[in-house]
Protein backbone atom coordinates (compact mmCIF):
# COMPACT_ATOMS: atom_id res chain seq x y z
CA UNK A 1 0.00 0.00 0.00
CA UNK A 2 1.16 3.54 -0.99
CA UNK A 3 -0.30 6.85 -0.30
CA UNK A 4 -0.21 10.39 -1.58
CA UNK A 5 -1.27 12.76 0.84
CA UNK A 6 -1.91 16.49 0.22
CA UNK A 7 -3.07 19.61 2.36
CA UNK A 8 -2.91 23.30 1.65
CA UNK A 9 -4.69 25.90 3.61
CA UNK A 10 -2.76 28.79 2.42
CA UNK A 11 -3.62 30.12 -1.14
CA UNK A 12 -1.66 33.13 -2.69
CA UNK A 13 -4.82 33.89 -4.81
CA UNK A 14 -7.41 34.51 -2.10
CA UNK A 15 -8.06 37.09 0.26
CA UNK A 16 -8.20 36.20 4.08
CA UNK A 17 -11.89 34.92 4.57
CA UNK A 18 -11.09 32.32 1.73
CA UNK A 19 -8.36 30.75 3.75
CA UNK A 20 -8.33 27.44 5.00
CA UNK A 21 -7.30 26.72 8.67
CA UNK A 22 -6.57 23.42 9.40
CA UNK A 23 -6.84 21.50 5.52
CA UNK A 24 -2.72 20.96 5.75
CA UNK A 25 -3.33 19.72 9.64
CA UNK A 26 -5.51 17.52 8.30
CA UNK A 27 -3.39 15.74 6.09
CA UNK A 28 -0.56 15.81 8.47
CA UNK A 29 -2.97 14.14 10.95
CA UNK A 30 -4.06 11.20 7.94
CA UNK A 31 -0.33 10.53 7.30
CA UNK A 32 0.07 9.70 11.22
CA UNK A 33 -2.99 7.29 11.10
CA UNK A 34 -1.68 5.60 8.06
CA UNK A 35 1.60 5.32 9.56
CA UNK A 36 -0.09 3.83 13.39
CA UNK A 37 -0.78 -0.19 13.48
CA UNK A 38 -4.77 1.02 13.48
CA UNK A 39 -4.30 2.74 10.35
CA UNK A 40 -1.96 0.13 7.85
CA UNK A 41 1.53 0.81 10.10
CA UNK A 42 3.02 2.12 6.27
CA UNK A 43 6.16 2.87 6.14
CA UNK A 44 7.33 6.22 5.85
CA UNK A 45 8.93 5.30 2.74
CA UNK A 46 5.48 4.39 1.41
CA UNK A 47 3.87 7.87 2.16
CA UNK A 48 4.56 10.90 0.41
CA UNK A 49 3.21 14.19 2.40
CA UNK A 50 2.81 17.70 0.63
CA UNK A 51 1.60 20.24 2.83
CA UNK A 52 1.37 23.79 1.64
CA UNK A 53 4.36 25.69 0.04
CA UNK A 54 5.52 21.93 -1.08
CA UNK A 55 2.20 21.29 -2.53
CA UNK A 56 3.15 22.70 -5.70
CA UNK A 57 1.87 21.26 -9.04
CA UNK A 58 5.61 20.67 -9.65
CA UNK A 59 5.52 18.13 -6.50
CA UNK A 60 2.23 16.78 -7.27
CA UNK A 61 2.88 15.54 -10.93
CA UNK A 62 5.95 13.96 -9.56
CA UNK A 63 4.68 12.15 -7.25
CA UNK A 64 1.73 11.28 -9.53
CA UNK A 65 3.85 10.62 -12.40
CA UNK A 66 7.30 9.64 -11.45
CA UNK A 67 7.23 8.34 -7.66
CA UNK A 68 3.43 6.11 -7.13
CA UNK A 69 4.71 4.29 -10.46
CA UNK A 70 8.16 3.74 -9.92
CA UNK A 71 6.86 2.61 -6.55
CA UNK A 72 3.27 1.12 -6.43
CA UNK A 73 2.71 -2.31 -8.40
CA UNK A 74 -0.56 -3.32 -10.07
CA UNK A 75 -2.05 -5.04 -7.13
CA UNK A 76 -1.12 -2.72 -4.89
CA UNK A 77 -3.27 0.07 -3.14
CA UNK A 78 -2.77 3.43 -3.51
CA UNK A 79 -4.63 6.05 -1.24
CA UNK A 80 -4.83 9.60 -2.51
CA UNK A 81 -5.86 12.27 0.38
CA UNK A 82 -6.55 16.02 -0.80
CA UNK A 83 -7.44 18.38 1.78
CA UNK A 84 -7.92 22.02 0.27
CA UNK A 85 -9.65 24.37 -2.17
CA UNK A 86 -10.56 22.09 -5.18
CA UNK A 87 -11.52 25.46 -7.73
CA UNK A 88 -11.96 28.83 -7.70
CA UNK A 89 -15.24 30.42 -9.34
CA UNK A 90 -15.62 32.97 -11.59
CA UNK A 91 -16.37 35.26 -8.94
CA UNK A 92 -13.22 34.30 -7.06
CA UNK A 93 -14.69 32.25 -4.21
CA UNK A 94 -12.76 28.63 -3.47
CA UNK A 95 -14.87 25.61 -3.18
Amino acid sequence: RWALVVGVSRYTNLPPQAQLRFAHRDAEEYARFLADPRGGGLPSTQVRVLTEERATLGNLRGALQEWLPASAGPRDVVYLFFAGHGVIGDGGEAY
